[in-house]
Parts: C-alpha cells; sequence; structure tokens
C-alpha cells in the first residue's frame, strides 16, 4: 500500500512538472503589446489548477 501511494505521488508531481512547463511556454510566448485579458484569466486558471494539485500532494 505504502509503495502504491508514493508511485501516485511521483506521477502527481510528474505531472505538475509538466503543467509548469506548459505554462512557462504560455507566459513565454505572450506578446505583452497584444496581451488579452482571456489569456490572462487562462494563465490564472492554469496557476489555480497548479496550486490545487500541489495541495494534493502534501496532503
Amino acid at each position: 500500500m505504502y509503495k502504491m501511494k508514493k508511485v501516485e505521488k511521483i506521477e502527481q508531481v510528474n505531472e505538475i512538472k509538466d503543467r509548469l512547463e506548459f505554462f512557462v511556454k504560455k507566459l513565454d510566448a505572450v506578446n505583452p503589446e497584444q496581451f488579452a485579458l482571456r489569456e490572462i484569466d487562462e494563465l490564472l486558471a492554469l496557476l489555480d489548477e497548479l496550486e490545487k494539485k500541489c495541495e494534493e500532494i502534501l496532503q
């Protein structure tokens, strides 16, 4: 049972790392002169998702 939880946590951490990499790529691609409110909302939603995933792992 313990080993399964450890594997699950590793998978969750890897998922967070992938999503964070995706976030950074989106942020790098942003053109500040044409940054739309929708894009800000998408980035904030992604940060919220990452925060929730981190909280799940810490529990």
